[in-house]
């Protein structure tokens, strides 16, 4: 029985036919031997994959701790106009001593302050860090996401520093780069002095707290004892570097009770 199709440019057309049979595609018929070899070959490719993803994701690794070991720990250091410029200070004399890169920016207040609560000098300041701005300079590295740092401390920070960071208001220099370390996902810690706190103060804090930023006020500890103001300074500076990574050990932990005299049963 011949079947007709339909064929145009010079192929065959309505007219001219062909065997039906000759349409038939052959099957091909596979053993058990075929399905087993087909399989294990499955297998094989399926591992020397597995092996390439393994290779290339320890050299990716290795790679990270390269760069890591490589590249400088870096650390941005803004001084607002709140009470407590010596905790800032002893910051960057700590990160000083741990070999971290320093950017730092110091608001007009935060100078003022500096002036009438101890006797560094704007001076001081610059020599402890490894870059210093102006904090006018909107336009400094550190004002760009592009530039790579790991954290950002505003130490001490204000009230006006907080609800300008909360809200995105980039007037100065710390603000952006406030702004910007938010925006890129960096560590972000603010060190907010003020006291009682307003419910306004508390909403902001606790707005940016949702987005990350760790909200640390500098709350002395006692049980360590303290027997000067530098000690109390010490320890709230060692703390604020730990939320880094760094550990200062210049001051002494928390390593539980130790005299049983302290804690009398009922």
């Amino acid at each position: 029985m011949l079947h007709p199709i339909k064929r145009s440019y010079g192929r065959p057309c309505i007219n001219q036919a062909i065997p039906k049979h000759s349409l038939i595609i052959p099957r091909r018929h596979y053993s058990i031997n075929d399905l087993e070899r087909a399989k294990a070959k499955q297998q094989e490719f399926e591992q020397d994959e597995y092996k390439e993803f393994q290779e290339f994701k320890k050299w990716k690794e290795h790679s990270a701790r390269q760069l890591a070991e490589t590249k400088p720990k870096r650390i941005v250091v803004a001084i607002t106009g709140a009470t407590g410029v010596a905790i800032g200070v002893k910051v960057l004399e700590m990160l000083k001593k741990l070999n971290v890169e320093t950017h730092v920016i110091i608001s007009k207040w935060g100078i003022g302050t500096m002036k009438f609560e101890t006797d560094y000098t704007l001076k001081d300041i610059v020599d402890l860090s490894s870059f210093h701005y102006s904090v006018k300079d909107v336009s400094a590295p550190i004002s760009s996401g592009s530039f790579q740092h790991d954290g950002m401390i505003v130490v001490p920070c204000s009230m006006k520093t907080l609800s300008a960071i909360k809200t995105g208001y980039t007037e100065d220099l710390i603000v952006r780069a406030a702004d910007v370390t938010i925006k890129e996902k960096r560590k972000l810690l603010l060190c907010v002095r003020e006291t009682p706190l307003s419910s306004i103060h508390l909403e902001n804090m606790l707005s940016l707290s949702n987005k990350n930023v760790i909200i640390f006020p500098p709350v002395p500890a006692f049980y360590t004892r303290p027997k000067t103001i530098d000690h109390i300074i010490q320890q709230t500076s060692g703390r604020i570097l730990d939320c880094f990574g760094f550990d200062t050990k210049e001051f002494p932990r928390w390593n539980g009770i130790q005299n049983p005299n302290v804690v009398e049963d009922e």
